[in-house]
C-alpha cells in the first residue's frame, strides 16, 4: 500500500517508540523497555520504524520491526529495513537518524553498500581527526571560527561534522554528514527533519490508538 505513495527522492528517518501495555502482563511481544518519554522502564512493545518523507512533507511509514531483548539488536533491525528499502527501489536523498543508531557498521553500509547519504548526531566522545592531526574526541577539536569541518571519523572515514549550540540549552550538538560538500547550514537543515518521526508516533498513538490493542497473541498485535 505504501508503494503507491512513495516517489523518487525524499528522505528516510528511523527511530523507535515504546507502546506501553501496563495492564497487559500476558500480552505477547511485551518486555521491559526504557522509555525516554517516561524516564524509566515500562512494560510494552518496542517498535523500530522507518519513515519516508517527501520534499513537500508527506509522511509514509515504509517498514517496521519489533525489538525484543534476546533477538536482533536495534542496529541490526535498522540495517535490515534499509536494505529492504533499497530492494524496493527507494532512492532517498539522505537518511536521518539519532546518534544512538550511528554504529560504524551502519554508517559504512549506508555509504558503501547502499550508496546513499546520511546525517546523524555524534556523541561527544566520538573519535575524529583532521587530515593532519591526531585522533581526539569531537568535543576537543580546535574549530576556530568555523562551525563545520571535514574530518576523518575513526573506523568510518571522511565526513563533514557540524557543531550547533542551541539557544535554550547551550549544550553543543555535533552532527555528522556523509556528504563532504554539504555546508553546516545544509547539515543542520537535513537533521532538522528527524523529529518528524516523533510527530508521527504521537499521532499514531492518539488518532489510531496504536498502543491500545490488548489482544494477547503476537499475530493480533502485529495486525493491529
Amino acid at each position: 500500500e505504501a508503494a503507491a505513495e512513495v516517489e523518487p527522492g525524499g528522505h528516510l528517518i528511523c527511530d523507535d517508540s515504546v507502546l506501553c501495555k501496563p495492564d497487559g502482563p500476558q500480552i505477547a511481544l511485551c518486555v521491559w523497555h526504557y522509555s525516554s518519554t517516561h524516564g524509566k522502564s515500562v512494560w510494552g512493545i518496542c517498535l523500530v520504524t522507518l519513515l519516508w518523507v517527501s520534499d513537500d512533507g508527506r509522511r509514509v511509514p515504509v517498514d517496521y520491526r519489533i525489538y525484543r531483548k534476546g533477538g536482533p539488536d536495534k542496529h541490526t533491525l535498522f540495517r535490515e529495513m534499509l536494505k529492504a528499502a533499497k530492494k524496493r527501489g527507494l532512492t532517498p536523498d539522505f537518511v536521518a537518524f539519532d546518534g544512538w543508531y550511528a554504529a560504524t557498521k551502519t554508517l559504512r553500509m549506508i555509504r558503501e553498500e547502499l550508496k546513499w547519504e546520511f546525517v546523524t548526531r555524534l556523541k561527544k566522545n566520538r573519535q575524529v581527526s583532521f587530515s593532519d592531526g591526531p585522533k581526539q574526541r569531537v568535543e576537543h577539536l580546535d574549530w576556530g571560527p568555523e562551525t563545520a569541518a571535514r574530518v576523518h571519523v575513526k573506523s568510518f572515514g571522511l565526513g563533514k561534522v557540524c557543531r550547533i549550540v542551541p539557544r535554550k540549552t547551550r549544550d553543543t550538538i555535533y552532527l555528522l554528514a556523509s556528504c563532504e560538500t554539504w555546508t553546516g547550514e545544509q547539515i543542520e537543515e537535513a537533521y532538522d527533519h528527524r523529529p518528524v518521526i516523533e510527530e508521527v508516533f504521537r499521532g499514531a498513538k492518539q488518532a489510531l490508538c496504536l498502543g491500545r490493542c490488548q489482544a494477547r497473541s503476537a499475530q493480533a498485535q502485529r495486525n493491529h
